[in-house]
């Protein structure tokens, strides 16, 4: 569940900056483009996601506080993973495309 979140934030920053490039920018700009657009609703999705899974750290139940703590976890490093190399793929694989293109 926690996994489905965290490709949730990579897909919506993923298709961000591949829009912006269809839009005429270029790789690099285009993966600026996208953080600039999605980027402060996907964190403040990440941290509503992480706040409530942070809750269940308070639980009587030992099962329920350490998948509290975990999913907690594993959503903000998901959020992080995504907002540092989601784009650098994206740019790498636009310019990798690009050359592929040009090459006779």
């Amino acid at each position: 569940m926690v996994i489905g979140v965290g490709v949730d934030f990579a897909m919506h920053i993923a298709y961000a900056s591949r829009a912006a490039e269809r839009a005429g920018h270029a790789p690099g700009a285009a993966a600026v483009e996208g953080l600039r657009s999605v980027g402060r609703p996907v964190a403040v999705g990440a941290l509503t996601t992480a706040t409530a899974f942070v809750i269940l750290a308070f639980s009587q139940n030992s099962q329920l506080r350490q998948f509290g703590v975990v999913a907690s976890v594993v959503v903000v490093a998901a959020f992080v993973v995504s907002l540092l190399l989601v784009p650098i793929l994206v740019a790498g694989r636009s310019a990798i495309e690009s050359a592929e293109l040009t090459e006779p």
